[in-house]
């Protein structure tokens, strides 16, 4: 069977990143600009930032900042209206995954009529070309930047949705680092949590193959490496470059190889009460990690591999031993970042786990997961996090 591999067409990573991409947009003329963004990157100056360089590049714009932590379907259809009513012409998404989902929800609805609830996995087909399309991403975690996914939270019934489609991915991606340097240490703490939990769960997705297993690895060194340095008040912007490199390669790696149940767990606290997607995906990460390595020959075996690129085992340790390794490895990083080890401060429900049991099921990233579990052993994954 062949592997289909969508890709962003250009990517910019790096210092003067921002720059280089839009002497690009200034060439191709793509006109007035709608930024998606959040009031949080309003407020400490990075949206004036990157107005001041369009300014520079003679690059007309306005600003959508309504953009919220899991957006929802009102605020895509919202940032819709003021597309049309400004008479732009493309979309800049500015922040992290949330502002580049939101904005690949308005971008599909620039040129298809409804809802963008009609467009999600089993519905509409996307009709395109869209219109064009940049993403900044100020975080290094996401990578929604290059992946064909948006997902958006239906608020009248609690649950995300995902939209899944080539045609939604951006025509040009910036990682700066220099954007990313001020950046508080937890939210760079559980953004790079996420971007290693993409590399994990794609090293062992049903996806896989030995060009994704590369991106991978090679994220899940880097993020080991340099997360630590750059969520102190204090570090070389070259950390922050690597972490933008790491989460790069990790999307790529998980566009084409696919997730697993850490998303399909975590899209279900997210959607109920609007918790941050990083966070989620960090503090459930160890727990799957360990349920997929007692169930799945196949998937503990490359568990046991990552332990031993990392050297958290001797280069001859197998099985049980080095996968378990790799967990405790990543409950290590976790505590040196600051991520809770549980989500017990939330007060979570069992009535609330039998909900989420329910939907996770229904999540598009389940399929892709090395072991199919039943409905006992999601529920008891719930349980044990809460």
């Amino acid at each position: 069977m062949s592997v289909c591999y969508t890709l962003t067409k250009r990517n910019y990573i790096g210092e003067n990143a921002l720059d280089d991409a839009l002497d690009i947009v200034k060439q191709r003329a793509y006109g007035k600009a709608l930024i998606v963004t959040d009031e949080g990157l309003v407020k400490i100056g990075l949206v004036d930032h990157l107005k001041e360089h369009l300014d520079k590049h003679g690059i007309e714009h306005v600003v959508y900042a309504k953009v919220q932590p899991n957006p929802t379907m009102d605020q895509v259809h919202e940032g819709l209206e003021v597309y049309r009513h400004e008479n732009c012409s493309f979309i800049i998404a500015f922040g992290g995954g949330s502002a580049m989902d939101c904005a690949k929800g308005i971008n599909v609805l620039t040129v298809n009529e409804g809802r963008i609830i009609d467009y999600k996995v089993g519905g509409k087909v996307i009709q395109g070309p869209l219109s064009p399309f940049v993403c900044i991403t100020t975080t290094a975690g996401t990578a929604s930047e290059v992946t064909s996914f948006a997902v958006i939270t239906d608020t009248s019934t609690k649950t995300k949705f995902i939209v899944i489609d080539e045609l939604i991915m951006a025509d040009i991606t910036v990682v700066d680092p220099h954007i990313m340097k001020n950046l508080p240490p937890f939210i760079t703490a559980c953004t790079g949590m996420d971007a290693l939990t993409h590399a994990v769960e794609a090293f062992v997705a049903t996806g896989s193959n030995p060009a994704t297993d590369c991106n991978a690895m090679g994220a899940i060194d880097l993020i080991f490496k340099h997360l630590p340095e750059a969520c102190q008040p204090e570090h070389e912007i070259e950390c922050r470059e690597f972490m933008a490199y790491a989460q790069f390669m990790a999307g790529i790696a998980f566009n084409t190889a696919g997730l697993g149940i850490v998303h399909a767990i975590a899209h279900q606290i997210g959607g109920t009460h609007n918790l941050a997607h990083g966070l989620c995906n960090a503090v459930i990460l160890p727990y799957v990690v360990e349920y997929n390595a007692l169930h799945s020959e196949e998937a503990r075996a490359k568990y046991a591999f990552i332990a031993r690129e990392m050297f958290f085992v001797g280069p001859h340790e197998r099985g049980t031993k080095a996968a378990m390794a790799l967990v405790e490895n990543i409950k290590k990083l976790s505590r040196q970042v600051g991520i809770p080890e549980n989500f017990k401060e939330y007060n979570f429900t069992k009535e609330d786990a039998q909900i989420w049991t329910d939907k996770a099921f229904e999540d598009p990233c389940m399929p892709f997961n090395p072991v199919k579990p039943s409905r006992e052993d999601i529920l008891n994954l719930y349980l044990s996090l809460i």
